[in-house]
């Protein structure tokens, strides 16, 4: 729940794929909701490796290889999407009006900023190789 939330109702609604000063101005004047997108995607990955560590318990005494393959693949998706995860923080980063980023244009840091939600986007397409249940989600 608090990933769709981050997904949905906040890299959904302020990133505007096309347009980095739109992004970033939307960002900056919503950034207390930007940040718990951010915490609810920290609190989603915390759950799902809990999930993963639950479900390999359960399922171990029916096939123990099995049911460790399948953990390990999702504990793999979870490391490859809190990397990813990276983009979303770094986005506040880069917008922030911190002394060391003025030797940056504004429109270069919007891009920036835009490039890095980009490459959060791909490395959560990139997890979803890794996680069959989440691939499931995301095509529904």
């Amino acid at each position: 729940m608090a990933g769709t939330f981050a997904q949905v109702f906040v890299r959904g609604r302020l990133v505007v794929p096309q347009d980095a000063e739109a992004t970033a101005r939307n960002i900056m004047a919503n950034q207390t909701l930007f940040r718990l997108g951010f915490s609810g995607e920290l609190l989603h990955l915390a759950c799902d490796v809990a999930v993963a560590v639950l479900l390999y318990a359960l399922l171990k005494p029916v096939d123990r290889y099995l049911s460790l393959l399948a953990g390990l693949f999702r504990l793999v998706a979870d490391v490859i999407l809190a990397v990813a995860s990276l983009g979303h923080f770094a986005t506040l980063r880069l917008l922030a009006d911190a002394d060391y980023l003025k030797t940056f244009p504004p429109d270069q840091r919007h891009t920036l900023a835009l490039l890095a939600m980009k490459l959060h986007g791909d490395g959560y397409a990139i997890c979803l190789w890794f996680s069959p249940s989440r691939a499931f989600r995301a095509g529904t």
